[in-house]
């Protein structure tokens, strides 16, 4: 009673969903499907096998929150210990190997293509030929514990948790579904440090989210503002994702436990294929591990886990103004013809002769009949407008595309369109 079980999934099990569940429906064989397909694709599928296998009495959940959900079920499991509601919990996450996972990322054009001949170099964070990420997967769980309950049953303790912290950057302060919203993270940052109550300095190394998009240099140096620390003082940081690629919801857990091995037996990873390191981070290269280091002295690792899509959104709110700017001058003339008499004083009918809005309305229409201006003009102001908001979007798609230039690059080609 005194065990729970918190495992996540970014996405679940497609494969039984492609595979098995879609055809047999579709063919009318649905008892084919058998009695247990729901728990093979239920959200909370992997927690209920877990505590089936061990008969665990406490909460039993899953969460799902993209490429944070494994960081944020171990913050979660820590939480309930801390609170008393349970003396163990063991947390973690999954994700399956499957294409009808990656096509997604694929058509968003975030995934690595660059390397397919050579896919040992395919996954590199923080590289400056990085060309999006090698998809991964896999599980990995952590058992979370009390200390005196660890201690009384003779368990072998790898590690302690500090602390930590979630929170989400929103539809604000430039973030949203397509960016990162930097103050956001370094709020995430600077809580988990507070939470778990030491200095900044005192931070040894970071094992970053970092998943070679051009994401990857905002991240350092987000890391370098929430730490306050000068590329000179700043930690150790390193990728697993270059070992492992992006095992999307499984990712955190999984490179938590890489953490958790680092510091039980004294040693750091390398961040493989990211010996050119990114321009705007060069400064920090020192501090990107190219081999395996002894390093006895690191006693405090910060993981973290963002969530974010990849896709430069700049470029369709500049050509919406654009078109929006373009088109009104074009047809301000005609329209000031509408709304104001030849000698530029308001017409009767849109002024004071109307008092409601339909009367309003009447007011302009007739306005509108008693004009004589070019209405061609009109007509194409209109026109301009909806040719560079299309234009707009079909240029922030294609900026999409450029990803993997960086959004810099991507935003100016995206303008040019």
């Amino acid at each position: 009673w005194d065990t729970g079980v918190i495992a996540g999934s970014g996405i679940g099990g497609m494969d039984t969903i492609a595979n098995t569940i879609v055809p047999l429906i579709n063919e009318g064989k649905v008892r084919r499907l058998g009695s247990r397909v729901v728990e093979q694709v239920m959200g909370s599928g992997t927690s209920a096998r877990i505590s089936g296998l061990l008969g665990v009495g406490n909460q039993v959940t899953s969460n799902s929150s993209a490429c944070s959900t494994g960081n944020e079920a171990i913050i979660d499991a820590m939480g309930r210990i801390r609170t008393g509601l349970a003396k163990r919990m063991i947390a973690g996450g999954s994700e399956g190997a499957t294409p009808y996972i990656w096509g997604g990322f694929d058509a968003m054009r975030v995934l690595c293509r660059k390397f397919n001949d050579n896919p040992e170099a395919g996954s590199r964070p923080l590289s400056a030929s990085a060309a999006g990420f090698v998809p991964g997967a896999g599980g990995a769980m952590l058992v979370l514990e009390e200390l005196e309950t660890a201690l009384g049953r003779g368990a072998r303790i790898y590690a302690e948790i500090l602390g930590g912290y979630v929170n989400c950057g929103g539809q604000r302060m430039g973030g949203s579904m397509t960016a990162p919203n930097p103050e956001g993270v370094k709020r995430c940052i600077r809580g988990a440090v507070g939470d778990a109550g030491i200095d900044p300095a005192q931070v040894d190394a970071i094992n970053g989210h970092l998943t070679a998009t051009y994401a990857d240099p905002y991240e350092v140096k987000n890391w370098a503002e929430a730490l306050e620390r000068t590329p000179e003082n700043f930690p150790y940081i390193q990728s697993t994702k270059s070992l492992i690629g992006h095992c999307l919801g499984a990712a955190g857990a999984i490179e938590c436990v890489a953490v958790v091995l680092e510091l039980f037996k004294e040693f750091l990873h390398p961040s493989v294929n990211s010996g050119d390191v990114h321009p705007e981070i060069e400064k920090f290269a020192p501090k990107i591990p190219q081999k395996c280091l002894d390093v006895p002295e690191i006693k405090i690792i910060a993981k973290a886990g963002f969530n974010r899509w990849m896709v430069p959104p700049a470029a369709l709110a500049i050509h919406l103004c654009i078109g929006m700017a373009y088109g009104f001058s074009v047809f301000w003339k005609p329209l000031q013809a509408v709304l104001l008499g030849a000698d530029g004083k308001p017409l009767p009918e849109c002024s004071a002769g109307a008092v409601t809005f339909s009367e309003k309305a009447a007011g302009t229409l007739k306005a509108l009949a008693a004009t004589d201006c070019n209405w061609s003009q009109f007509d194409l102001g209109w026109m301009y407008t909806f040719f560079f908001v299309l234009l707009g979007v079909s240029a922030a798609i294609w900026g999409g595309w450029l990803e993997r230039a960086g959004p810099r690059k991507a935003g100016v080609v995206a303008a040019l369109c």
